[in-house]
C-alpha cells in the first residue's frame, strides 16, 4: 500500500495509523502518525496518536516528547490543549515524576475543575508524594 501513496497524502497516512494501531501493528502505525504529523491541520491529532503508540509501547518518555510537541502548536484549540495536558500528565506519572504530572493536572484544574476525572488525577499524585 505505502508505495502507491504520495508522501503528501496526510489523511490518508493518518487513517492508515489508526487502522495500523487497532490491528495491533504499532511500529508501523508510528511511521504513518509521524508522516501525517507533517501536515499542520493533522499535527495535534497526531502529537496524541503517537503519544499513546509511545504509551502501548512501553516507552513513555517518547510519548512526553510528543505531547510536548503538539502542546507548543500555535494552532491548537483549548479542547485539545487540555487533552494532550491530561495525556501528558499521565505519561509523567507513568514514569515518576510527579512533580510534573502535578504542574499539569493543577493547569488543566485552574481552567476545568470537572474536566474528566481531574479532581481524582490530582489526589492520585498527593497520594504518591505523601
Amino acid at each position: 500500500v505505502e508505495q502507491q501513496l504520495d508522501s503528501e497524502d496526510y489523511d490518508t497516512h493518518y487513517n492508515l495509523g489508526i487502522a495500523y494501531k487497532e490491528m495491533g501493528l504499532i511500529d508501523e502505525a508510528i511511521g504513518e502518525f509521524q508522516l501525517a504529523s507533517k501536515d499542520p491541520k493533522r499535527m495535534i491529532e497526531c502529537c496524541s496518536m503517537l503519544g499513546l503508540c509511545f504509551l502501548e509501547k512501553g516507552m513513555p518518555q517518547l510519548a512526553i516528547k510528543w505531547y510536548r510537541k503538539g502542546l507548543e502548536s500555535p494552532e491548537i484549540s483549548d479542547d485539545e490543549h487540555l487533552g494532550l495536558l491530561y495525556d501528558l500528565g499521565s505519561a509523567y506519572l507513568e514514569v515518576g515524576d510527579t512533580g510534573n504530572a502535578q504542574k499539569a493536572f493543577m493547569e488543566i484544574y485552574g481552567v476545568n475543575s470537572n474536566y474528566r476525572d481531574i479532581v481524582d488525577r490530582i489526589k492520585q499524585v498527593e497520594d504518591v508524594q505523601s
